[in-house]
C-alpha cells in the first residue's frame, strides 16, 4: 500500500513539474514569437466566423494610437507588474453593488487570458490567468512584445526601460 501511494505521489509530482515546465517554455516562447493561434481564435473558427490576424510591429503603429489603447485599457500600465490591486478592489466593490459585472484586469492579465487560456468566468481560469500573468511578467516578457508602450508622453522604449530598471532593482512599485 505504501509503495503504491509513493508511486502515485511520484507520478503526480512528475506531472505537475512537466506542466510547470511546459507553461514556462510556452510563455518564454511568446516573448519572441507571436502566437500562431489562440483559443478565442479557435472558438471563433469553430463557430464559423472568419478569423484573420496580421501582426504589426509596434514601430509601425502610431505612438498616439498605442498610448490611447493602453490608456483606455490599463492606465497604470507602467506602474504595476501585472496586477493593479486598486483596480481589482474597485471592481470587486462595484460588482458587489451591481448586477453588471466589470473587471479590474490589467493588459498583462488580458494577454494571459487571450494568449494561453479560454474565455469565460471561473475560479480555475482566473487562477491560471494569475499564474500566466506572473510568468509573462517574471520572464521579462514585459520588455518584449507584451508590454511595449506607455500612456505618458514618454516613448515606448522609455516605459519599457523604466519597467526593466524597476524590475532589476526592486519588486516594490514606485510611488506615483
Amino acid at each position: 500500500m505504501a509503495r503504491a501511494l509513493g508511486w502515485l505521489l511520484g507520478r503526480m509530482l512528475t506531472a505537475a513539474l512537466v506542466a510547470v515546465l511546459f507553461a514556462v517554455l510556452w510563455a518564454l516562447a511568446y516573448r519572441w514569437l507571436n502566437p500562431p493561434i489562440t483559443i478565442p481564435m479557435i472558438r471563433d473558427a469553430v463557430a464559423g466566423q472568419h478569423v484573420e490576424r496580421t501582426w504589426v510591429p509596434l514601430d509601425r503603429i502610431s505612438p498616439a494610437m498605442a498610448r490611447a489603447v493602453i490608456g483606455a485599457e490599463d492606465s497604470g500600465f507602467c506602474r504595476h507588474h501585472g496586477f493593479d490591486l486598486a483596480a481589482i478592489e474597485q471592481a470587486a466593490e462595484r460588482n458587489a453593488a451591481s448586477t453588471k459585472l466589470r473587471g479590474g484586469s490589467t493588459i498583462s492579465q488580458q494577454t494571459a487570458k487571450n494568449a494561453f487560456l479560454w474565455p469565460g468566468r471561473s475560479y480555475l481560469r482566473k487562477g491560471l490567468e494569475a499564474y500566466f500573468t506572473v510568468l509573462i511578467e517574471a520572464l521579462g516578457a514585459n520588455g518584449g512584445s507584451w508590454k511595449s508602450t506607455s500612456t505618458s508622453p514618454s516613448s515606448a522604449r522609455e516605459c519599457t526601460a523604466s519597467r526593466r530598471r524597476r524590475t532589476a532593482t526592486s519588486r516594490r512599485p514606485l510611488p506615483g
